[in-house]
């Protein structure tokens, strides 16, 4: 049981010792309750899948696979999308247009009342990136605008009953990415029970080189910041398919294990696993489960606990449910 179902079950217990001496109506108890992380409140979901673009700057995005993704996700009625990046294949020309086209082809998940957040991917960088990027993302589309200095609507976070996420922008364009003091900020003053940290590149890459922060001390840094916060896990995209790890400090099994979701799957070209993790430094990695397929992970949320599903094409506009089912019950920081 965690401190904050511990705290509340105090408070109605003293609810109930007040109303019998009859003085409960003149203290603000409830308002106080109210005001602690959200525990119960019934269960709720989010999705999450990311890596939509086309094959070439003139056909920006694969507008069929990320098309009937969205009605697969409206009929899960969740009360938001996360998006990984590389919504659009970017390259030299006009950004804007090609998030437009981004956008209309999500217009029906906008239009179900499902808000989505987004971050960049390296396909979303160039000299207007994040003038084009908040341009197009503006007014009811707009991201949050509490990130650092200079990443307005990339980077970002915001709470949701009883989950915060926060979302980077780790494809900076000068190639390193996270303000690892704001996160760390951001993490340390969390009420929420469940914390997902949501970028582009992994920490642990499924198949690309590419390394989180651009080195793989900065990599690091950001995973034991995650760690010691608590975090539920990391999602994020870049290689083009499903893969899930969780990774702890090799010289202590018993740290907090962060999870790490990569959901590269909603349309662009399927690649293969690699062997193994890249770099892992000083963290063992225990491989989970990996898919080549398209799809996006349902998460659902409850006062206990948090479950993530992996959601598989199986047909022309069918996704199944898969046995890929991870559990995680509310952590503390360490």
């Amino acid at each position: 049981m965690t401190k904050y179902l511990k705290l509340r079950q105090n408070i109605v217990v003293l609810v109930i010792l007040l109303q019998v001496v009859g003085i409960a109506g003149r203290l603000p108890i409830l308002a106080v309750a109210d005001d602690l992380p959200s525990d119960s409140g019934g269960k709720w979901r989010f999705v999450v899948t990311g890596d939509s673009r086309g094959t070439k700057a003139s056909k920006p995005v694969n507008v069929s696979v990320l098309s009937e993704l969205g009605r697969a996700i409206i009929g899960e009625k969740p009360d938001f999308l996360l998006f990984t990046g590389d919504l659009v294949y970017g390259g030299k020309a006009n950004l804007a247009e090609q998030l437009n086209a981004w956008k209309q082809a999500m217009a029906p998940v906008y239009g179900a009342g499902i808000k989505v957040y987004a971050v960049r991917g390296n396909h979303e960088l160039g000299p207007r990136g994040i003038q084009d990027w908040n341009q197009v993302f503006s007014g009811p589309y707009a991201m949050p605008t509490n990130g650092p200095a200079g990443e307005s609507g990339v980077t970002y976070s915001f709470s949701h009953k009883n989950v915060l996420v926060v979302g980077l922008d780790v494809c900076e364009d000068d190639g390193v990415g996270m303000d690892l003091s704001w996160l760390e900020g951001e993490l340390s003053v969390k009420k929420q029970p469940y914390v997902f940290v949501m970028g582009h590149y992994p920490a642990f890459p499924a198949g690309h080189d590419d390394v989180l922060g651009g080195t793989s001390e900065r990599r690091d840094m950001f995973w034991r910041i995650l760690q010691a916060a608590g975090c539920t896990a990391y999602l994020c995209g870049h290689d083009h398919l499903y893969d899930h790890v969780w990774a702890w400090n090799s010289d202590n099994n018993s740290s907090h294990k962060v999870h790490q979701f990569i959901i590269g799957t909603a349309g662009a070209s399927l690649k293969k696993k690699k062997s193994k993790e890249g770099n892992a430094g000083p963290w063992m990695v225990q491989a989970i489960f990996s898919e080549r397929q398209y799809g996006y992970l349902l998460v659902e949320v409850n006062g206990s606990e948090a479950i993530a599903t992996w959601k598989r094409k199986k047909g022309a506009e069918k996704y199944e449910a898969t046995a890929e089912v991870a559990r995680f019950a509310v952590s503390e920081p360490l």
